[in-house]
Parts: C-alpha cells; structure tokens; sequence
C-alpha cells in the first residue's frame, strides 16, 4: 500500500515530468513528432480507439510512447467543445454550407447525423494545424533548454 501511495505522490513532483521528456534522450525531432502525433490523433473523431491507435503509431514509428499517450488526451472533457465548435465551423467552411446552430429543442439523431460529417472533414484541419504548432514549439523548446544546459 505504501508503494502505491509513492508512485501518486511522484506524479506530483518534477521527477516524473522531467524524466518523461529526458528519459531516452531523444534528439528534439523525436519529442517534437511524439507530441504533434498525439495531438494529431487525440483531435480525429476516433473515440474509443485515440489511444490505441498512439500506441501503435508511435510503436511502428519509434517514437516516445509515454509521450504520445500524454498528447493523445487532448481531447478530454473541459477542451471538446472549443474542438468541437471549430470542427464544425471549418466543416461547414471547407464544404461551402452555411453554419446555423439549431435551438436546444430542435436537437435530435438526425440532425446529429448530418452534422457528425461536417465534424469529421473539419476535425482534420484542426487536427493538422494544432499538431503542426505543437511540433514546433515543442522543437524549439526543446532544442534551446538542450542548448542551455549544454552551454553550463
């Protein structure tokens, strides 16, 4: 019982953290893709299966897998609905439809239906954009605390 009560107290602290992204000394590059394939995959419309799919991926990639899991739950509850209203934004843009949000009454399993593809065409940009973001600043954040802690 006391084993356990360490591994949460650890995951509090720095040391875990810290031994994420320095554990298998990877070049930059590497932590840079293993964050931006998360991201990627966390905001596709594959539910039940992101983080199944990260694993493998970063497996057949070789890349962080621990990291890759961390991205991948970008999707969690509090940032779904930003991902969600812009999803459906660009969905309706990219298609060239115009966007109407129905009232709370007019909501039922068909609407959801027509609306769930313009979620998914609109996800993938999303998904591209933000990935893309998160592989560079976490590149050149990387790099420049490398660079930082090599110059001392």
């Amino acid at each position: 019982m006391k084993k356990q009560w360490r591994r949460m107290k650890l995951l509090g602290s720095g040391k875990i953290w810290k031994r994420l992204f320095t554990k298998h000394n990877d070049r930059p590059i590497k932590t840079a893709m293993a964050l931006s394939l998360g991201v990627f995959i966390g905001i596709l419309p594959i539910w039940g299966g992101q983080l199944i799919s990260g694993v493998v991926s970063a497996h057949l990639l070789k890349l962080n897998k621990p990291l890759v899991l961390l991205a991948t739950n970008i999707h969690f509850t509090p940032i779904f609905p930003i991902i969600a209203f812009f999803a459906l934004k660009i969905g309706f843009m990219v298609t060239g439809n115009e966007l109407a949000f129905p009232s709370m009454g007019e909501i039922n399993l068909v609407l959801l239906k027509d609306y769930f593809w313009f979620y998914v065409i609109g996800s993938l940009p999303i998904a591209l954009i933000t990935a893309s973001f998160t592989g560079l600043i976490t590149y050149f954040s990387v790099y420049s605390l490398r660079y930082l802690r090599q110059k001392e």
